[in-house]
């Protein structure tokens, strides 16, 4: 503005003197919207001096010629109006300053009293953490110890497991499979004993007809009849021990079996096999062939004794008329296979 109005003054040129009033215009446009700020009463006043004085510059330029005013004096009140537009402008930054250093000081309060909560709440979050814990763990130590005693075969004490709701609908499920278990358990042992009975009792009879052959009440027997009956004999006992084993199943199938250790000639022991299916054998013409490396092991007499029995009577029995079979007992690296 101050520029367009000496210009104009010089020159008398009436474009410049539109440029200067459309300055003019901006600058009013200007204070408006500086109006509608957030300001004090000191810096609402310091707008109104400016727009007053402004406004008062303006006139004199506007009449000019005619105004008694000098032009050289009308255009020294642009210095005035200059130092308080920087005054309002000061103002305003140590405003910005003032406006700022609150809000840092307001930032690191509440900085610092999110510090206090957060260690505030650590604590408490540790306890409610142990409470849930708490809470969860039990429930899960009295479902592990059911579920040990459902797998020790213990399905006699009812599982009830206090807890959240997922865990206690979880303990109804597994006392439901413990109610299954048992009256699976129960029907198994009814089975074994109806099993064990029905077969104790024709056995019985064999057992005693084989003693009665053997004691040639019926008569004398030939060399090969007096084996048979021997066979008969063997085997029936055997099989009595097989049935009680079946009895004495449920006392000891869960938990570990004692072995009865002792020295077992195993070449020995499969030739006392060999005699028990010695008939079989020589009926279908088979041709034993013998590898035995005299070795002796420590193990249970009975359980070695239904292994190599198991094998022979399978090669017995699937092997065509007149082949042979080759049985092989050798030791190596300290076991005999």
């Amino acid at each position: 503005m101050e520029r367009s109005a000496r210009q104009y003054f010089v020159l008398e040129d009436a474009l410049l003197l539109d440029n200067y009033e459309r300055a003019h215009e901006k600058f009013v446009d200007a204070l408006e919207d500086l109006d509608l700020l957030p300001m004090s009463s000191r810096q609402k006043q310091a707008l109104n001096n400016l727009s007053k004085q402004e406004l008062m510059v303006f006139d004199n330029i506007m009449q000019h010629p005619a105004a008694a005013t000098s032009a050289e004096e009308v255009v020294s009140h642009f210095g005035d109006l200059g130092a308080q537009a920087q005054d309002i402008l000061d103002e305003n930054n140590r405003q910005i300053d003032r406006e700022s250093a609150i809000l840092a000081e307001t930032a690191e309060r509440t900085q610092q009293i999110m510090l206090w909560q957060t260690l505030t709440l650590i604590p408490v979050a540790l306890l409610v953490g142990l409470i849930i814990t708490f809470l969860v763990a039990q429930p899960i130590r009295h479902m592990d110890a059911a579920i040990r005693k459902l797998g020790e075969g213990d399905y006699t004490e009812p599982i009830s497991i206090d807890g959240p709701g997922d865990l206690r609908n979880l303990g109804e499920r597994l006392d439901w499979l413990r109610a299954q278990l048992n009256e699976l358990e129960q029907q198994k042992q009814r089975f074994l004993r109806n099993v064990s009975h029905e077969l104790k009792t024709p056995l019985t009879a064999i057992r005693e007809g084989s003693e009665l052959l053997s004691d040639e009440v019926g008569g004398a027997l030939t060399p090969q009849q007096r084996e048979i009956a021997g066979i008969l004999r063997e085997s029936s006992l055997r099989l009595q021990k097989m049935i009680e084993n079946l009895l004495s199943y449920t006392a000891v199938q869960f938990h570990t079996p004692q072995l009865k250790l002792e020295t077992i000639a195993l070449p020995k022991l499969a030739e006392e096999i060999l005699a028990d299916y010695s008939l079989s054998i020589a009926n279908k013409q088979i041709d034993i062939q013998r590898d035995f490396f005299p070795t002796e092991i420590e193990g249970d007499r009975e359980k070695i004794h239904s292994i190599i029995d198991n094998l022979i009577s399978n090669a017995v029995k699937y092997t065509s008329q007149s082949s042979p079979i080759r049985i092989s007992i050798t030791q190596q690296s300290g076991h005999a296979l």
